[in-house]
C-alpha cells in the first residue's frame, strides 16, 4: 500500500510513480523532462543505460524500477541471461563493456569513483558525454528507486514483480510513452 494517495492530474503517464509524483506538480514536471532526456535523447547505448538502471535498481532492492527497466532492457537488445547475471550480481558473464559500465554506476551509487574508474570508462570506449549520461542516469535512477521505496509505490498492473524476468515479447507500454512524450 502506498504510502501517500495516488494522484492523476492527467499532465503525466498514468502509472504509480507519476500518480505519487503528481503530488508536487513542478517536480514531478521537472522530474519527467530529466528522465526523458535520459531515456529519449542522451547518446549511451541504451543497452548499457538499461543494466545501469535495472543494477540500480536490485542494489537499491526496488522492484518497482525494476518491473519497468527489465522489460526496457529486453527492448533494447539486452537478454534474459543478461538480467539473471545483475540479479545474481556475476558481472563476469556480461562482456567487458557492460560489465565496466555496470561496476562503474555501482561505484556511483556507493560514492566510490576513482580516476581509475573514469579511465576504465575511457578504455571501453566510451567518450566525455557518454561518461556524463551514464554517471548522471546512474545517480538519477538511484534517486528515484530511494523516491519508490521511500514511498512505497506499488508495482503498475501487469508488470512483473519479485524482480522476475519479464517476457520477452512485447514492448514496454512505459518505454512507448516516454519515447512519445520526448518527441
Amino acid at each position: 500500500m502506498p504510502r501517500l494517495p495516488y494522484t492523476d492530474n492527467g499532465d503525466l503517464p498514468a502509472f504509480n510513480i507519476f500518480k505519487e509524483l503528481n503530488h508536487a506538480p513542478k517536480v514531478a514536471g521537472a522530474y519527467s523532462r530529466m528522465g526523458g532526456m535520459l531515456l529519449a535523447r542522451a547518446d549511451l547505448d541504451p543497452k548499457l543505460r538499461e543494466l545501469v538502471i535495472n543494477a540500480i535498481s536490485l542494489e537499491l532492492d526496488c522492484d518497482y524500477e525494476w518491473s519497468h527497466h527489465g522489460k526496457w532492457a529486453l527492448d533494447v537488445g539486452n537478454t534474459a541471461d543478461d538480467l539473471e547475471a545483475l540479479k545474481a550480481r556475476d558481472y563476469s558473464k556480461l562482456g567487458e563493456k557492460e560489465r565496466t559500465v555496470v561496476e562503474y554506476a555501482l561505484k556511483v551509487e556507493a560514492n566510490d569513483v576513482t580516476d581509475e574508474d573514469v579511465e576504465s570508462l575511457r578504455k571501453i570506449g566510451l567518450d566525455d558525454k557518454q561518461i556524463v549520461e551514464l554517471t548522471l542516469t546512474a545517480g538519477f535512477y538511484g534517486m528515484t528507486a530511494r523516491f519508490l521505496n521511500a514511498v512505497n509505490v506499488e508495482i503498475d498492473e501487469g508488470n512483473p514483480a519479485n524482480f522476475d524476468i519479464p517476457g520477452s515479447d512485447g514492448t514496454s507500454t512505459a518505454r512507448e510513452v516516454i519515447a512519445d512524450r520526448s518527441k
